[in-house]
C-alpha cells in the first residue's frame, strides 16, 4: 500500500490518473466522481448484488424472477412509473418529478408484494441497511454474503441496497466503484484511489486498508 502526498496543485491526481497507468499494467483509477448510470441504477446493481437477491427470492418463494425485477416490463414492475418510482410532471401548476401515486416510490408493483422472504417482500428487503441484510442471508448464498461483508468492512453498512447511485456522496461512490471492481476482477489489479479517506472516520479507514 503506497500513499501519494503533496500540496494542493502539485499534480497528485495527474500522477494517478495520467502517468502511472502508462508504466503499470492492470491499473484501475477511482475518483470521487458520481457513478454513471440511469434511473434504475442502485447500490445493489453497482456491486452485482441484485441478481443474487433475486435468486434468493426465487429459491425461497418459488416465484419467477420477473416478480423481483423493477427495471424491465413484467409482473414485478410498477405499471404507472415503469419502475422509476417517480413521474415527470409538467403542467401550469408543477414542473418536475412527483412520487408515483401507484407504488409510492417503491418501484415494484403489487404483484411482487405478496412474495416474502424472512417476512420481507423484495422492496422491503432491499430497503434494509446492508448491516441488517447480511444477517438475514442464509450461509449457502456465499456470493451475496461476500458482497455484503465487503461493503460492511469498508464502512458502507449503513447504506441500503435500494439507494439510487446518484444520491451517493463522492466518498461513498468511490468505495462502491472500488468494491464492485474488486468483486468482479479476474486478475490482480493495481488500484489507484484519489483521496480515498476524505470524510472517512478512522475506524472505516482501517476497514478500507484491510480490504486493500
Amino acid at each position: 500500500l503506497l500513499g501519494v502526498c503533496g500540496v494542493s496543485g502539485s499534480g497528485k491526481t495527474s500522477l494517478l490518473s495520467g502517468i502511472l497507468p502508462r508504466y503499470l499494467e492492470n491499473t484501475q483509477y477511482f475518483s470521487q466522481s458520481p457513478i454513471g448510470g440511469n434511473a434504475y441504477s442502485i447500490v445493489a446493481t453497482a456491486v452485482g448484488a441484485l441478481e443474487e437477491i433475486q435468486r434468493l427470492f426465487c429459491d425461497k418463494t418459488k416465484a419467477p424472477k420477473e416478480y423481483f425485477t423493477f427495471s424491465s416490463r413484467g409482473r414485478g414492475q410498477c405499471d404507472t412509473c415503469l419502475g422509476k418510482g417517480i413521474i415527470e410532471e409538467e403542467s401550469v401548476y408543477l414542473k418536475g418529478a412527483i412520487l408515483c401515486p401507484s407504488c409510492g416510490g417503491r418501484r415494484f408493483g403489487p404483484g411482487s408484494w405478496k412474495h416474502r422472504v424472512d417476512g420481507c417482500n423484495i422492496y422491503e428487503f432491499l430497503s434494509l441497511s446492508i448491516d441488517e441484510v447480511v444477517i438475514r442471508v442464509p450461509g449457502e448464498y456465499r456470493k451475496l454474503r461476500q458482497v455484503l461483508d465487503l461493503l460492511k468492512s469498508i464502512g458502507l453498512g449503513y447504506l441500503t441496497l435500494f439507494q439510487n447511485t446518484s444520491t451517493l456522496s463522492g466518498g461513498e461512490a468511490q468505495r462502491i466503484k472500488f468494491a464492485g471492481n474488486l468483486l468482479a476482477a479476474k486478475t490482480r489489479q493495481v488500484y489507484l484511489l484519489d483521496e480515498p479517506f476524505r470524510g472517512v472516520d478512522k475506524t472505516n479507514i482501517c476497514g478500507v486498508i484491510g480490504v486493500i
